[in-house]
């Protein structure tokens, strides 16, 4: 067991160094990613939408899962079988939306939001707050920036998301039905329960938002659904110009704690990746530098401008050689300069 086992991960190996040997561009990543989305069947191929996620480690514990879910993932693994409603998380996700509506105010105010509960969540995520929601943009080569600029050893990977399939998979999961049904909601601002149909067997997506939001998943009675929610891809309200300039979107998980690595045969239909090889990551990034893609761009404001100088002198304020040459020349060291050696 276990050498076949070994045999099937050796395969996998290969097939995964095939796929991403040739990566060494930008290029090279862009005809990549065209390679993928062309594999993506739809009923009309001209409404064909992908979103893109970057990660700096193909080697993370939990690939694909937002903050919220993190510890929870790490204790299921790799199981298939994650199915989990937790009443600690949407406990915590109550007083923290208390304590976040209550000294947001002055800030929403100030940027004229609306204070509703969708834009306090999206508010929550873009501020690092723990969420249910896993960032995406439809922008690949921001996608790339993101994957290359985290400081690891190991290769980085963008993953590839078509979340009109993804949506059509989980609707069709929940109503347990086989027709298809393509539709990316934003967050509606329904609060009281109803039925997910309507008089007219129509979907009420506003009922479909409050339920993700507020981890409202279970039947109301006679409803003929199965409780099981994969996530759904949401468009957000954009609030500055970051979220605009990044072109954000976002998938909110329900109860399916690897959501979206978890779809069994449903995942190939809107789901790949590209894996960049740890050595290219710095060329890339010069590359896409060069192309206008780098902190500065990506952050219009003084905190990517900020980031993009500190990126910029990085290498030259951890350069050390001239502490070094003090310590030795103050402390009894021998230095051996250039007119020395002669």
């Amino acid at each position: 067991m276990n050498f076949c086992y070994w045999v099937l991960n050796f395969l996998k190996q290969i097939k995964y160094m095939e796929d991403n040997k040739d990566i060494k561009s930008v290029a090279d990543f862009v005809n990549s990613v065209f390679e993928k989305i062309a594999k993506f069947k739809g009923e009309n191929e001209d409404d064909l939408k992908f979103w893109f996620r970057g990660e700096g480690s193909v080697n993370f514990k939990t690939p694909l899962v937002p903050s919220s879910y993190r510890v929870l993932a790490e204790t299921f693994g790799e199981r298939v079988d994650d199915l989990f409603f937790s009443t600690n998380i949407k406990q915590i996700e109550n007083n923290t939306d208390a304590e976040f509506r209550r000294k947001s105010v002055p800030y929403i105010k100030s940027k004229g939001i609306e204070n509703t509960d969708w834009n306090r969540y999206f508010l929550m995520q873009h501020y690092k707050i723990n969420t249910r929601l896993l960032d995406w943009t439809e922008n690949c080569l921001l996608a790339l920036f993101f994957a290359l600029i985290d400081n690891t050893n190991d290769d980085a990977r963008v993953w590839i998301l078509e979340p009109f399939e993804l949506n059509n998979c989980t609707i069709q999961t929940i109503f347990k039905w086989k027709k298809n049904y393509y539709v990316i909601p934003s967050g509606g601002d329904w609060k009281k329960p109803q039925s997910l149909r309507n008089e007219k067997g129509e979907i009420r997506t506003d009922e479909l938002t409050r339920r993700y939001l507020r981890m409202d998943f279970n039947s109301i009675d006679g409803e003929d659904i199965l409780n099981v929610y994969h996530p759904l891809a949401i468009y957000p309200t954009y609030f500055d110009e970051r979220m605009a300039t990044q072109k954000s979107c976002f998938t909110i998980f329900g109860n399916k704690i690897n959501g979206l690595l978890s779809f069994s045969e449903n995942q190939k239909k809107f789901l790949d990746f590209v894996v960049i090889p740890k050595e290219r990551k710095y060329p890339i990034l010069n590359e896409l530098k060069l192309l206008g893609v780098d902190f500065s761009s990506i952050y219009p404001d003084l905190d990517g401008l900020g980031t993009s100088i500190n990126h910029r002198f990085k290498s030259e304020f951890n350069d050390n050689r001239e502490s070094i040459f003090h310590v030795y020349k103050n402390f009894g060291g021998n230095v051996v300069t250039e007119d020395d050696s002669e």
